[in-house]
């Protein structure tokens, strides 16, 4: 079976990823939200996927939306913009997925959500919020932008609607155990943002 052919600059970007996981280098791993979001734009379109917002920047009105996908910079844009010279930490990214029953909230890390902009955020979906609390990353990784992204798009209503058109379903199974063993995942996360990618764009 033939797979249909990705835009150039996205399958340029997975490529690269893939072989940056494949050989555990992370140095331009780090992903930047403007490049984060125009991966989830390229992958999914805007109609399933909403953007990335830093955590003090995430629009209220889409608590009301009936569904969302979005990642989130658990960083907080003001206070970088204040912040003393010097270069600033990348934020840690996670996903969070609107449904019209329920919020999940997906840290790659499998942590509860402290931050207290998205904590606000969260109460005003006015549903209840479901952490997702399985650790998928390892802690020499700086694939989380890339996890959340891929969360965001697999649970997210175009995910869902393209794994069940019918085609072949895929689940997500990820290494589990120490985190040398967690490293290997960073490779399988771009092979799933690829075979998301390849089932959208063959509609």
């Amino acid at each position: 079976m033939t797979l249909p052919r990705l835009p150039a600059e996205l399958h340029d970007a997975l490529r690269r990823l893939a072989s940056n996981a494949r050989r555990h280098v992370q140095r331009d791993s780090g992903i930047t939200n403007t490049l984060l979001e125009r991966l989830g734009f390229l992958a999914a379109g805007r109609h399933d996927f909403q953007g990335v917002y830093a955590a003090d920047c995430i629009p209220a009105h889409l608590a009301s939306r009936a569904h969302f996908s979005i990642i989130v910079n658990l960083g907080e844009r003001r206070r970088r913009l204040h912040a003393a010279r010097g270069p600033l930490p990348v934020g840690h990214f996670v996903a969070i997925v609107g449904t019209p029953r329920c919020v999940f909230y997906n840290d790659p890390y499998g942590r509860p959500c402290t931050q207290p902009r998205v904590l606000d955020f969260l109460a005003l979906c006015r549903r209840p919020v479901s952490m997702v609390l399985e650790r998928v990353q390892s802690t020499s990784s700086t694939f989380c932008g890339l996890f959340a992204l891929l969360f965001a798009l697999y649970f997210g209503r175009g995910g869902r609607r393209l794994i069940n058109k019918g085609r072949p379903a895929f689940r997500l199974n990820f290494h589990r155990g120490t985190d040398r063993v967690l490293r290997k995942n960073d490779a399988l996360c771009v092979v799933y943002l690829r075979l998301l990618s390849h089932l959208r764009y063959r509609d």
